[in-house]
């Protein structure tokens, strides 16, 4: 790869990455917020709290991806799953409005 392909290619691992860790931050978040006002409990939080904590590895193994120069493992791939499990989080376990 030349210098220009790993510009590119560190620019759009930086843009996803970061992006998809804010919306995991949001979420849990905001989740976390509905348990300890008691408008979720914690039974009822446990496959969106798995299904976050997988996406959370999806957005790491893409990090590695980039990392390696996008040698290591399917990187896009990662963070598809990612994004995966926090949709399918949000339809299994939609967060409640006060």
């Amino acid at each position: 790869m030349t210098l220009t392909n790993n510009v590119l290619l560190w620019s759009c691992a930086a843009f996803l990455f970061f992006g998809m860790w804010w919306v995991l931050y949001r979420v849990a978040r905001e989740a976390i917020r509905q348990i300890r006002s008691r408008t979720l409990t914690w039974r009822e939080s446990a496959p969106f709290a798995l299904l976050l904590a997988l996406s959370s590895g999806g957005c790491l193994s893409f990090l590695q991806w980039a990392v390696s120069g996008g040698r290591a493992g399917g990187g896009l791939g990662a963070l598809l799953l990612s994004a995966a499990a926090l949709l399918l989080a949000s339809l299994m376990c939609p967060l409640r409005e006060p």
